[in-house]
């Protein structure tokens, strides 16, 4: 018996010893046992030299890294900066619980703890004026944005619709013969079976569409090859994108993401509850850009959004008047305010289209549909029926709450894919420096 779990043991490790004289046996076994216990401490030693990471299970996911880069500017450094941020403050309503950390004159929004820290005392209902606080720093100690469109009454006015309705639809983007391309150039190159890289759940198999990747829900290209698609960065980084980025977030944007997933027909449930209506938490500051790839009707997987749904005034109206209304008494019994204010994963949809009736829109289109999102609306996928649907997004914050855990989607790609596309001016590399990277660039 023992020996059958010793053999057991040394199989995980790819390991075996033969059958025979039991002296040999156990010579051998001696051997491997130390061969074994070797390349765990030298595993040990690599470990305890990389950077780890700490995640915590929650009711909002959140994570810490135990060792981070110094910041290079903390808020002492401005007193201007600092000054501007504590009237800011003064009349945002916030907890003191928050304004004493955003108030602290060691505060950095390069300080991943610190910037994590504020993420646990400040809910959906606060991420506004959260980001105003935000953007006062980026503006005073990084970078102030310049604007490169050349219409800012019409940039004005999209950002002001943007923060009315949570939703602003674009004129299409791309003309057919470039969709084309970009349809062809990610149909030639295999998928992760997940709806990011990170979440897939072989990391190390890949499929192609149309053939097995169907067999999984959802697939998912990686950034590297996103950011070489043809068309894509243009669209992402054009000035009309940037200039309204730039407009609603009230400084420079960044570039957080790019991502492009595919949703295969089929019922059922999405990991990470796509198909059900929550709010995103990557930042205070969230400004999604969508393209469909793809034709998109009600039977292949349409996103949906409930605009206004982060207008808390007027949720705090619709849900009082939920409660109230005899009609609705046993869809709301037991149902609070934060429910429906918080990130929403806890409460059916039924709930959540009630309280906001008349104001849940399904974005349908031809390949080549845009549109841009907040993040903090209530909005979900719906299950595509009877075909496929992909999809593009490229995701813009302020800052984000950083995710900097080994090969989260490989590595940066290099700056010069983006200098020779878009550009390389100074703004650019701000707004481009997380997913790309500058650092052998010469300018």
């Amino acid at each position: 018996m023992l020996k059958r779990l010793v053999r057991g043991s040394l199989r995980q490790f790819g390991l075996s010893i033969a059958r025979g004289d039991p002296r040999a046996e156990n010579a051998v076994l001696r051997h491997e046992l130390a061969h074994t216990r070797r390349e765990l401490d030298s595993a040990q030693k690599q470990l305890a030299e990389v950077p780890m990471v700490v995640r915590h299970t929650s009711s909002v996911a959140s994570e810490e890294t135990l060792v981070d880069p110094p910041p290079r500017k903390r808020l002492k450094d401005d007193p201007r900066v600092y000054a501007a941020v504590k009237a800011h403050l003064a009349h945002a309503g916030l907890p003191e619980t928050v304004n004493q950390i955003l108030l602290d004159p060691e505060f950095s929004v390069e300080d991943r703890s610190r910037y994590m820290k504020l993420f646990h005392h400040v809910g959906p209902e606060l991420y506004d004026r959260t980001a105003a606080a935000i953007a006062i720093m980026v503006n005073g100690q990084y970078l102030r944005y310049q604007p490169r469109y050349h219409d800012p009454v019409k940039i004005r006015e999209q950002a002001q619709t943007l923060r009315r309705e949570g939703l602003l639809r674009l004129p299409s983007m791309l003309t057919t013969e470039q969709i084309r391309e970009i349809q062809d150039y990610f149909l030639k190159r295999p998928i992760y079976n997940g709806h990011t890289p990170m979440s897939a759940r072989h990391r190390s198999l890949r499929r192609y569409v149309n053939y097995t990747a169907e067999k999984y829900p959802l697939g998912s290209y990686s950034k590297q090859e996103i950011a070489l698609a043809p068309h894509i960065l243009e669209m992402a980084l054009s000035p009309l994108i940037l200039d309204t980025a730039a407009a609603y977030f009230g400084c420079a944007p960044k570039l957080t993401w790019l991502q492009s997933w595919w949703n295969f027909a089929g019922p059922g449930d999405y990991p990470h509850r796509q198909n059900y209506f929550h709010r995103d938490t990557n930042d205070f500051g969230m400004f999604w850009v969508y393209i469909y790839l793809t034709d998109v009707d009600e039977t292949s997987g349409p996103h949906k959004l409930i605009r206004r749904s982060a207008d808390f005034a007027l949720l705090r109206e619709r849900y009082e008047r939920a409660k109230a209304d005899p009609a609705r008494a046993a869809l709301m019994d037991g149902v609070e305010y934060t429910d429906v204010s918080g990130t929403g994963h806890t409460l059916a949809d039924e709930i959540k289209e009630s309280i906001f009736d008349g104001l849940t829109e399904t974005l349908t289109g031809p390949a080549g549909t845009a549109f841009i999102t907040r993040g903090v609306d209530l909005h979900k996928v719906a299950t595509p029926l009877a075909r496929k649907r992909q999809i593009l997004a490229a995701r813009f914050c302020i800052n984000e709450f950083q995710y900097p855990a080994v090969d989260r989607d490989g590595d940066q790609v290099p700056g010069e894919v983006v200098a020779e596309r878009v550009g390389s001016d100074e703004q650019l590399r701000y707004i481009t420096q997380l997913p790309f990277d500058w650092s052998h660039d010469r300018g």
